[in-house]
This record gives structure tokens, C-alpha cells and sequence, in this order.
């Protein structure tokens, strides 16, 4: 997962994603979580984008509908809740990759990460090695450190041509029951 991440802008430091409050516990209850919801933090790929069960565990609006299919019995996906490799370490980038088990449609994945010399940003890329031809549900998953003021929570994704973004959950990992946020998130589609 990707974060923490600070960035140095005329203003301050601005660290934009979220750390669970948990990531660093341990013990039963935290041994029984999934691995990606022990270290939640930043932002990962999900392949595939998902859930192992039929998300009963979710509020109603973010629950799957029409049948189920199981696509991979992770959180999120396999690489969701591995692992990675470093592959290559550079002073500016870093490339990591987490092979998924044989009986995977997905071989491996491979992760990029990489300062902007010019301004303060991070280029990501991933690519995806299959075994064989699939169609999966993909999802980037970034969790954001929104502040406080409930004004200040907006999010403007330009480069985006569609963006989903339910209300605001938190979920406590011990009791693994959701409760419902006071702030939306607004994602504003391109022109």
C-alpha cells in the first residue's frame, strides 16, 4: 500500500492519504482481520476489485446485486493482501510485484511509484501479467485524509471521466460494523 506520503508545498506539509488509526495494533482481534484492512492505508490496486463473500457486512447501497460470483477469495484481490517484492529502488521511484498463486488467472502484478521531479506529485503505474484471457473488475483504491472543516471535503479528480464515491463510511475493525460519516464525498467528473 502506498502511504504515507508527505508532500512540501509554499503553505506546509500535506500528507493527503489516510493511515488507519489500528494499522499498528496487534493481537487476536487484530490477527483475525484481512490483511489489507490491518495496514489500511494510502492507495493499492484491487485485482480483482471485490469482495470474497456476498458483502452482507456492508451498508445496503454499497452491497453487490444481481448473482454472485466468487472471483477471488481475498479482499480486494489477492495482491490486495500480500506481500510485495522490491523489484528496482531508484532515489526518485520504486517498482514492487506480488505473484498471485498458480490457480490465479492473474500471474502477477507489478507496481511503479514515482516522485514528480517538478512538482509535488506521484505517477503510479501498474501492469497485469495473466495466465490467461479474463475480464476483472479493477479498482485503484485511494484512502484519503480528509479534513476536519466538512467545507474542506472535496475532491476534484479532472483526469476522470466517470467517478463513483458513496457517503463517507468508518468501519471499526474489532467489532467489523460500519457507521455512517457526517461528510459526502463529492467527485466531479471532467468536462
Amino acid at each position: 500500500m502506498l502511504g504515507p506520503a508527505q508532500f512540501r508545498l509554499p503553505d506546509g506539509d500535506v500528507q493527503p492519504f489516510a493511515v488507519a488509526p489500528w494499522s499498528d495494533d496487534s493481537g487476536p482481534a487484530f490477527d483475525a482481520l484481512p490483511r489489507v484492512i490491518q495496514r489500511l492505508r494510502g492507495e493499492w490496486p484491487c485485482v480483482p476489485f471485490g469482495l470474497p463473500d456476498d458483502g452482507q457486512a456492508l451498508p445496503p447501497e454499497w452491497r453487490p446485486s444481481g448473482p454472485k460470483t466468487v472471483l477471488d477469495p481475498c479482499l480486494h484481490g489477492f495482491g490486495s493482501n500480500a506481500v510485495w517484492d522490491p523489484v528496482h529502488l531508484a532515489e526518485d521511484s520504486i517498482t514492487l510485484s506480488v505473484e498471485y498463486p498458480a490457480s490465479h488467472p492473474v500471474r502477477r502484478l507489478w507496481r511503479t511509484v514515482k516522485a514528480e521531479p517538478s512538482r509535488p506529485a506521484l505517477s503510479c503505474s501498474l501492469t497485469i501479467d495473466v495466465r490467461e484471457a479474463c475480464a476483472l473488475p479493477i479498482g485503484l483504491h485511494p484512502t484519503f485524509a480528509f479534513p476536519n472543516s466538512h467545507a474542506a471535503r472535496r475532491l476534484n479528480l479532472p483526469a476522470v471521466r466517470r467517478g463513483a464515491g458513496p457517503r463517507l463510511y468508518s468501519r471499526n475493525p474489532a467489532s467489523r460494523s460500519w457507521h455512517r460519516a457526517e461528510a459526502t464525498c463529492h467527485c466531479r467528473p471532467c468536462p
